[in-house]
């Protein structure tokens, strides 16, 4: 089954750079994964949204879709809030799009506190449903991570045509690596199983995110 999700998401990503190849230059600038723009020191943009600057509400605008809030409590009682968008069309490929808010502890004590439907996760974490009254609060919130799980697979090759070559890697299990761009502020997940996920946030953010990843090396998936 796994092997026929493989081919499956392999023609999908086929699909999607011949119809690239098909429509010209002017079809290349919408909406793709390796469209990377820094538009300041401590800012860059991608998918039309400027990480260090946008906020939840302009996602939800600019992606044109209501996402689930929910904040998660893992082990340790590290908190964190994140939406998730669900899958979508983001120009000729599909994928699954999750934003991790900038918080301060107060704020996310407060959705724990608040928080509904308290669903314990495979990695040992809690994920909780933000109430109304922080789903509203948290619109205002800068956007910290940007995490893009894609339903096409892509190989190394594919990755080092549109992405270049990472400044590192590093293997997180013998099927799974991390690709390192700190020029892009993306960190990537390269699975040969398919589960790929791209970390994207401002170069503010990088560093943290870097440690973060670096600090659970056993994760190849994205709980949501």
């Amino acid at each position: 089954m796994k092997q026929v999700v493989k081919i499956l998401a392999s023609a999908l990503l086929l699909a999607g750079l011949v119809h690239l190849s098909a429509c010209g230059e002017a079809k290349k600038t919408d909406y793709l994964p390796w469209q990377i723009e820094k538009t300041a020191a401590d800012t860059s943009q991608v998918f039309h949204l400027t990480l260090g600057k946008a906020t939840l509400k302009d996602a939800i605008q600019t992606w044109q879709h209501f996402p689930e809030l929910a904040v998660f409590v893992d082990a340790k009682q590290k908190k964190i809030v994140e939406a998730y968008f669900g899958k979508k069309l983001l120009g000729v490929f599909e994928a699954k799009l999750i934003v991790e808010l900038a918080a301060d502890s107060a704020t996310l004590e407060q959705m724990v506190a608040n928080g509904i439907e308290r669903k314990a996760q495979p990695s040992g974490s809690w994920r909780l449903t933000l109430s109304e009254p922080d789903t509203k609060r948290a619109n205002d919130l800068l956007i910290k991570y940007l995490i893009y799980i894609p339903s096409a697979d892509y190989s190394a090759d594919t990755l080092l045509k549109h992405f270049g070559e990472p400044k590192e890697t590093k293997e997180v299990k013998p099927n799974a690596q991390y690709w390192f761009y700190p020029n892009k502020s993306l960190i990537i997940l390269l699975n040969s199983d398919g589960s790929d996920i791209f970390y994207y946030s401002s170069p503010a953010h990088y560093n943290a995110l870097n440690q973060r990843l670096l600090s659970q090396p056993e994760t190849s998936k994205h709980e949501s």
